[in-house]
Order: C-alpha cells, then sequence, then structure tokens
C-alpha cells in the first residue's frame, strides 16, 4: 500500500488539541493547547462568536497580520492565522509563561 502524502496527513489530522484556560478578553477566548504535529504547547486564540462577527473577524485578521510582522521581545510570535470549519477564526502562538497582567498589577500593589 502506497504512503500518504503530506498534505493527506494534514487534512485528517486535528492538529491543536485544546489543554487548559489561560483567558479571556473582548474579543477572545486563549486557551493552552497542544501542537500535535510538533509536540509543544501553544496559545490559541479563538475569537468569540456573536453579533457583529464579520467586523470582529475582520479587527482580528488584521490584529494577526500585524503582530506578525513584528519582532521585538516584548511582542509574542504568531505561528499561524487559522479557521477551522465550522469555527470562527483563530490565531496560533507561543505560550508565554509567568504571571498575568491582573496578577502583576496586584503583585505590585502589595
Amino acid at each position: 500500500m502506497a504512503e500518504n502524502s503530506p498534505r493527506d496527513y494534514f487534512r485528517t489530522k486535528k492538529r491543536y488539541v485544546q489543554v487548559g484556560h489561560l483567558g479571556r478578553g473582548g474579543m477572545a477566548v486563549v486557551s493552552e493547547s497542544k501542537d500535535e504535529y510538533f509536540q509543544r504547547k501553544i496559545a490559541y486564540k479563538q475569537l468569540k462568536p456573536g453579533p457583529g462577527l464579520a467586523k470582529r473577524t475582520e479587527e482580528f485578521v488584521r490584529e494577526a497580520l500585524i503582530m506578525g510582522k513584528l519582532e521585538h521581545p516584548g511582542v509574542v510570535p504568531i505561528h499561524e492565522l487559522i479557521e477551522e470549519p465550522g469555527e470562527t477564526g483563530a490565531i496560533t502562538m507561543n505560550k508565554v509563561s509567568g504571571l498575568s497582567l491582573a496578577e502583576k498589577i496586584l503583585e505590585a500593589k502589595k
């Protein structure tokens, strides 16, 4: 039996598997996910469904395209801008460890 081509593999395997929750904002939810291809943990930022989705999708894509061009220690690198069938758009990026902004603010007040 012939081996599958790499393109066949990509079509049949779910690449990102959610393993935890990292945060939530006005436009998106960020989860810790496992990249099944590269066996690494990443941040998966998925656009929330709801009213005004088309406009928010435009903003989301614009954000991803801008972030993807930036190279700075304070900017998290983007891996991919994707849309899974039946789901809203998502951005995959490096998972950054450490305290959240809210936790840093509370720590600074002590």
